[in-house]
């Protein structure tokens, strides 16, 4: 049999029809990735106005509670006369605040026209929505531009050049593309003002050069390939199929037994593709039981990872029946021996978490049965829960209250008083809990996190303000502003809305330098601890730019008594 090669027929055909086919297909490539980068945008700016939205609400709500119950008055909230409403021939409910029914009447000259009711009595006021806006969209840095309007499309604050030149114009999909922008509308501020939203994709210079460019490539890999097919297309075909029938018929108990032999064919290089082939299955042999026998043990792993996290979520669903009511103590107990005993014998660590958690719920239960009805302490056990729960996988229960206790510490030679301590607290052992929704493969991870995985890591702060942005009672309403902020920098360089200097809550700054100096002194999967020497070295430098230089040097000066506190 003559053997010829295939490489002297074809070889600058192939050269020529891969590299059209590449440039074709990166070029549609890129064209599809540029629809992806409009999409995640969209996602994420929707999640940005949510929480923009909610913190105005929250914000509104203070000015209220602030104004009923306090000396201070708010400058954008002052008192409106009974003939300013004659005009406004409506009346919507907006929501029950306290003892507080509050009413929307209309809005007029960038004023928000309210009709407060408590026991009968009528409050009129009035709310200036451009300060309430600018106060809140002043300090914040976003990568789009916007306006806001009024329901009756009535211009109220942000780009006035770009309403004057779209607020004529309908949005028939949540995405509309005009010109060099992508449009979007929300609603925000309890659904009584619409932001639209502006933002640009990178493109080529112009479309027209999508089109010419595929249109090229496949003009020259269509020539080529009339070219060339005919003459080589039944040639190397019927010298392909020789051993494609023992191709298909493949596998892997013939590879351990032995049985897969080829077909010498005409072709050169289909002989020497056969006889790597046939060399790298002799080699795969012992790592292919090797990966089988590891694929078990991954999978008995996943198992328990599996039941790890099942028994967490149906320790907190027994937990939550127990305090609405819905299951007593002793059920309540039953269960819990039932999850531990359905956890397998590899989960020590779960198990012995929980236990000590079950420990400190069970004292906690007996010492609040007299008191149920009493809301504040059960919040404060709540948070204590949520703080442990936030951290169970990533570091100890201890860890949890060396955190609360720190940073309690620091408020206190910070003068804070008893009340702001307490929120302080709760927020300190809770600051965390929106990496309940980060994958545990992301937040185990044993190496450096890519740019993905960091981008979701990142959004653990705007998950963790959406649990708890409507607990509203002094001093846990804090709690919120503390999950949401405590990965900003003093030099505005944090995240998730780069705030600086005093934007940032006094709390989220104290819990930031004690939450890195803990996390720095333990062990990580992809690193050993530092020592609580080194660790105090890395803060200092930080003084200016990361941190508060006030509190650095608070925390500098009173380190011996922090040891203590380390070391209990």
């Amino acid at each position: 049999m003559k053997i010829y090669s295939i490489k002297s027929i074809y070889f600058f055909s192939i050269i020529i029809s891969l590299i059209s086919f590449i440039i074709s297909f990166i070029i549609i490539s890129s064209l599809l990735k540029q629809n992806e980068q409009v999409n995640k945008f969209y996602e994420n700016t929707k999640l940005t106005i949510n929480v923009s939205s909610d913190l105005l609400e929250k914000n509104f709500d203070d000015y209220i509670i602030n104004y009923f119950s306090s000396s201070f008055k708010p400058s954008i909230l002052f008192r409106a006369e009974n003939n300013e409403f004659i005009e406004f021939n409506y009346k919507k409910f907006l929501k029950s605040l306290f003892y507080y029914d509050i009413y929307i009447t209309g809005i007029k000259n960038n004023d928000l026209y309210l009709l407060v009711e408590n026991n009968g009595i009528k409050n009129f006021f009035k709310l200036n929505l451009y300060k309430i806006l600018d106060e809140y969209f002043s300090n914040i840095t976003l990568d789009f531009e916007y306006y806001i309007t009024d329901n009756d499309n009535n211009f109220l604050y942000g780009n006035k050049t770009l309403f004057n030149k779209y607020n004529s114009l309908i949005l028939s999909n949540k995405i509309t593309k005009e010109r060099s922008y992508y449009l979007s509308d929300f609603e925000i501020f309890f659904d009584i003002l619409k932001i639209r939203v502006f933002f640009k994709v990178r493109y080529f210079n112009h479309i027209i050069d999508y089109y010419k460019t595929i249109i090229y490539s496949l003009i020259i890999s269509f020539i080529f390939t009339i070219v060339f097919i005919s003459s080589i297309y039944n040639y190397i075909y019927k010298n392909y199929n020789i051993n494609m029938s023992l191709l298909k018929n493949f596998n892997i108990e013939k590879l351990l037994n032995s049985d897969f032999k080829y077909i010498k064919t005409p072709i050169r290089e289909f002989n020497a593709l056969f006889e790597i082939l046939m060399k790298n299955l002799e080699m795969i042999k012992t790592p292919f039981v090797n990966a089988i026998y590891e694929n078990d043990i991954l999978k008995k792993n996943i198992n328990v990872l599996k039941s790890e996290n099942n028994a967490i979520v149906l320790f907190l669903e027994s937990f939550k029946k127990l305090l609405y009511g819905k299951m007593n103590y002793r059920s309540f107990e039953l269960n819990f021996k039932r999850i531990i005993d359905d956890l397998p014998f590899e989960s020590d660590l779960v198990k012995e978490n929980l236990n000590m958690l079950f420990e400190e719920l069970s004292l906690k239960i007996i010492e609040t049965e007299n008191i149920k009805n009493n809301y504040y302490e059960q919040i404060e056990i709540l948070f204590q829960i949520l703080g442990k729960i936030s951290e169970i996988k990533e570091y100890s229960i201890k860890h949890n209250k060396l955190l609360g206790d720190l940073s309690l510490f620091i408020g206190k030679k910070l003068n804070l008083d008893e009340i702001s301590l307490k929120g302080l607290y709760y927020g300190a052992i809770s600051h965390d809990i929106g990496k309940s929704f980060i994958p545990d493969n992301i937040l185990l991870k044993p190496s450096s996190l890519n740019k993905e995985d960091w981008e979701l890591v990142k959004k653990h702060t705007k998950y963790g303000f959406l649990l708890v942005k409507n607990i509203n009672i002094h001093p846990f309403n804090i709690i919120s502003k503390i999950v949401l902020t405590h990965h900003e920098k003093w030099n505005g360089k944090g995240y998730p809305y780069g705030l600086s200097e005093d934007e940032i809550p006094i709390e989220s700054r104290i819990i930031s330098i004690v939450d890195v100096f803990l996390a720095l002194i333990s062990d990580k999967p992809y690193r050993k601890s530092y020592s609580v020497e080194e660790a105090l070295e890395i803060i200092k430098k930080e003084k200016g730019k990361s941190f508060d230089p006030k509190i650095v040097d608070i925390f500098i000066r009173n380190f011996n008594e922090i040891k203590k506190i380390i070391n209990k």
